[in-house]
């Protein structure tokens, strides 16, 4: 497939890894991070780059986007010559995340949760970040020094935490999402340097894989390892690569499938759980 994609940079750094996956063709069209704060302007610009596209005259056979609801900045776009493939999301979390589900599960548990990722960090937003202002956030340190223009210390102060600040206390946690790509423990440490700057808990959150090993007439060698995301399904005698897959996919608890044959290696950001062998 010939695909454009059409979104937020928060997204370059994981796009970039998963291109050697991915077996479509893409031109990618990306637009400045922080939209999301100003939903008119974001409709404006995302819906100028679906048109863009669509006067570009490329065969694509779909518009990809990388967005989610988007506190409703996506409401109404639409495209005249293409399909619109559009993320069922609430915005990007869910996307890096993997699923609804597990934004779901993860809010449920931890309600107050402040995310980090390797491209929000990339913007130099930092509310973790200290100044030379006692008590003031290096994202507020601005907005520190137009008060004391006109207040005096105390009143300054009082503006930053009650105003400018006081989102931060709606926090409990910090959580950085790790798709373990080349160069993250560096953005990993930044994130829970913010943590610890924030008073907050740190969470570092990995990929969410299941696997499931069809053993068809063999036993694994060597053995496969202990995990708690790994399902062994054992047939002493042989069934079939079909039947073996229908098996796979019957237990599965998952809402997106790959299939993929023995002799494949996996890295962290697949899971981590190791690599499948076989004497075939």
């Amino acid at each position: 497939m010939y695909l454009a994609l059409v979104g937020c940079s928060i997204f370059k750094n994981e796009v970039r890894f998963l291109e050697p996956q991915i077996l479509s063709r893409l031109d990618c069209y990306w637009l400045p991070q922080r939209l999301h704060n100003r939903p008119l302007d974001l409709r404006k610009l995302v819906q100028q780059e679906i048109d863009t596209v669509d006067r570009s005259g490329n065969p694509y056979d779909a518009i990809v986007l990388l967005y989610g609801l988007c506190s409703k900045g996506t409401v109404g776009i639409f495209s005249r010559n293409h399909r619109l493939v559009v993320p069922k999301v609430q915005d990007c979390i869910a996307v890096l995340l993997g699923s609804n589900r597990r934004y779901r599960d993860h809010f449920t548990r931890k309600p107050g949760t402040y995310w980090f990722t390797r491209g929000w960090i990339e913007t130099g937003f930092n509310p973790g970040k200290r100044t030379k202002y006692r008590g003031v956030y290096d994202p507020y340190r601005e907005r520190y020094r137009e008060y004391r223009k006109q207040f005096d210390r105390e009143l300054s102060q009082y503006l930053i935490n009650e105003w400018d600040q006081r989102w931060i206390r709606n926090y409990t946690t910090l959580a950085f999402i790790d798709w373990g790509m080349e160069g993250d423990q560096r953005f990993r440490e930044k994130a829970e340097e913010s943590a610890r700057a924030l008073e907050l808990e740190f969470e570092n959150i990995e990929g969410d894989t299941e696997v499931i090993v069809v053993l068809d007439g063999d036993w694994a060698d060597p053995p496969l390892p202990q995990d708690k995301r790994l399902t062994v399904l054992y047939y002493p005698e042989s069934i079939g690569q079909r039947e073996a897959a229908n098996e796979a996919v019957r237990v599965s608890k998952a809402k997106y499938i790959m299939k993929i044959d023995a002799h494949c290696s996996f890295d962290k950001a697949s899971g981590g759980i190791g690599k499948c062998t076989s004497k075939d």
